[in-house]
């Protein structure tokens, strides 16, 4: 008795440390916010959570913040050198220093938390033209700029500014871009740039295979559990392992954006909705919204904020 009950300890220990065969799949249920609640229009573009807590909306017109109870809306005021400097939302993101930037077609602003009011940036270099694309971090803790015509741009912290940092040398124009560690990662129409990230030096070209026989549409990408992932209308999604580059293509889905749910699963939008990704069977499936089914498709950014709270982007959907 005393070896049976030992060898079902084992057992359930066993059972206890290993990881769920299949993650259970999910109904969850959704708040819907649109312009009727406040948000300034239908069409999200991104989500970003600051240190307080509040969820920051970029819009195709304006930007929003939500902290539950009401929505404070944010725009360009003509003749108002700190108000946001333009209201068309590419990307909002906070750094490890909890400071929130936000890039529009026309230059960068960046929230500060005490005056309630923007500093504004708009680099550039002589001869060229301004339209900026996206914002990260790299490991040292430098925020990159990407702008038209490759150019990326490095905040000098002293002066309080965007230096050119180098120009990536493709003649396509590459968006988005992420870092790991010391490298530069982008997408463009053809696949998946590899840069290095101090000299801007291509150091090598990864083909995403059905990338050129589908009409180019802006790319997503994502560092997520040692993998990048890539989307975007018509594509499908891949992931590239990053110790050994081996690419996958995972499905043909309309997907744009992915976020980590839980340890073993990704949440993915896209044009059909909101899907789950099972990282242990790479299964795929549909998640079902109880309320809000019908506002979730077309979907542009999933955000889970500390509380597990997820948050859907969607284009002429709202929130």
């Amino acid at each position: 008795m005393r070896k049976v009950s030992a060898f079902l300890l084992i057992v359930l220990w066993l059972a206890g440390s290993l990881p769920p065969l299949c993650a259970q799949k999910k109904t969850l249920a959704f708040d819907h916010l649109s312009t009727e609640h406040g948000l300034s229009n239908l069409n999200g573009t991104s989500l970003a959570q600051d240190s307080l807590g509040y969820v920051w909306i970029g819009t195709e017109n304006g930007l929003n913040r939500f902290g539950g109870q009401q929505v404070d809306v944010y725009k360009n005021r003509i003749g108002d050198s700190t108000s946001l400097i333009n209201n068309s939302i590419e990307k909002v993101y906070t750094d490890r220093q909890s400071r929130l930037w936000i890039v529009t077609a026309q230059g960068v602003s960046r929230y500060i938390f005490d005056q309630d009011c923007f500093s504004n940036y708009v680099p550039t270099r002589p001869a060229t033209s301004v339209f900026y694309f996206d914002i990260t971090e790299d490991a040292d803790g430098r925020i990159l700029l990407l702008a038209k015509e490759n150019l990326v741009f490095v905040y000098n912290e002293e002066e309080d500014t965007f230096d050119f940092l180098y120009q990536i040398p493709l003649a396509d124009q590459v968006d988005p871009f992420v870092v790991h560690r010391h490298t530069l990662y982008a997408g463009y129409q053809r696949g998946i740039l590899e840069v290095d990230l101090h000299s801007g030096r291509v150091l090598a070209r990864h083909s995403l295979p059905g990338l050129r026989e589908a009409p180019y549409n802006k790319l997503s990408m994502r560092v997520i559990h040692g993998s990048l992932w890539v989307m975007g209308y018509g594509i499908g999604v891949y992931q590239m392992k990053l110790n050994t580059q081996e690419i996958t293509h995972h499905s043909e889905l309309s997907v744009t954006t992915v976020a980590p749910y839980d340890e073993y699963t990704l949440l993915l939008g896209g044009t059909g909705g909101l899907y789950m990704f099972n990282l242990l069977d790479t299964t795929i499936y549909p998640v079902h919204a109880v309320q809000t089914e019908g506002y979730l498709v077309n979907s542009t950014e999933v955000l889970v904020d500390r509380g597990g709270t997820v948050w859907v982007a969607s284009k002429g959907n709202g929130i």
